[in-house]
């Protein structure tokens, strides 16, 4: 999932930031956020397909206070992504509800009055189903999980453990190279110890010889792996947050 946050106030960027990134971690959706400051950023970023939701401030000029009459407003970037690009998710970060009726216009999923609540952000996801409509399902040795939620995994036994979510480890009949090719249509995985597969998304650190995914758990970086794991980890958070503009 691809997440973009247009909005040009440094303190309710944060909070709205801090709001996504929390129902991303909960939702374990494995999802990329970007962020922009201005619509000149954004509009050079955007091209139709790229974002699933994006949330737009409606008066991206405000940050000064004075209102800038010829700059583009969040409706005006709104008609423009509506031009080529038809099934994008649009919400309004907005400080007025006279806004509502406008956001209709462009088939906006809903609105977000300022400061953005995580309550509100999340009930209004859940009522589109963002939560829950993102699994891509991986079918091996007779099991099926979502990628998206798989943290790691190891070889155990002639066996592989599927450490998905915070639920009991899985254990398949196949083998690593099997669940790779499985994986292999996303740069999101990586082997960083004979034996060992993670999911670099739910990485939080990196110790001398381990990954720390969620929970605290390390995962075993080997000396011959840990250059190659640390440039794929780097690789995949420079992609995930490009257009991070704060």
């Amino acid at each position: 999932m691809h997440i973009a946050i247009v909005e040009d106030t440094p303190g309710d960027y944060q909070i709205l930031r801090a709001c996504v990134d929390r129902y991303v971690r909960a939702h374990e959706l494995g999802a990329r956020v970007d962020g922009f400051q201005s619509a000149a950023s954004f509009i050079a970023s955007f091209r139709a397909g790229r974002y699933d939701l994006v949330f737009l401030d409606c008066y991206l000029d405000e940050a000064g206070l004075v209102r800038d009459e010829a700059a583009p407003t969040g409706l005006d970037i709104a008609r423009r992504i509506r031009t080529t690009d038809e099934s994008v998710r649009i919400f309004f970060i907005t400080s007025s509800r006279d806004f509502a009726v406008e956001s209709y216009e462009v088939q906006a999923s809903g609105y977000l009055m300022k400061p953005v609540q995580y309550d509100d952000l999340a009930l209004a996801l859940d009522r589109l189903g963002i939560g829950a409509s993102k699994e891509r399902t991986v079918e091996i040795g007779g099991e099926s999980f979502d990628a998206n939620r798989l943290r790691w995994a190891r070889v155990v036994n002639h066996t592989v453990e599927l450490h998905v979510g915070k639920a009991e480890p899985i254990h398949v009949r196949a083998t690593l190279t099997q669940l790779e090719e499985a994986l292999a249509d996303t740069h999101q995985f990586c082997s960083p110890a004979r034996g060992y597969l993670v999911n670099l998304d739910t990485v939080e650190s990196v110790q001398d010889d381990s990954l720390v995914v969620r929970d605290d758990v390390p995962v075993p970086i080997s000396r011959r792996n840990f250059q190659a794991t640390l440039e794929a980890w780097g690789e995949w958070v420079s992609q995930r947050d490009e257009g991070e503009a704060w």
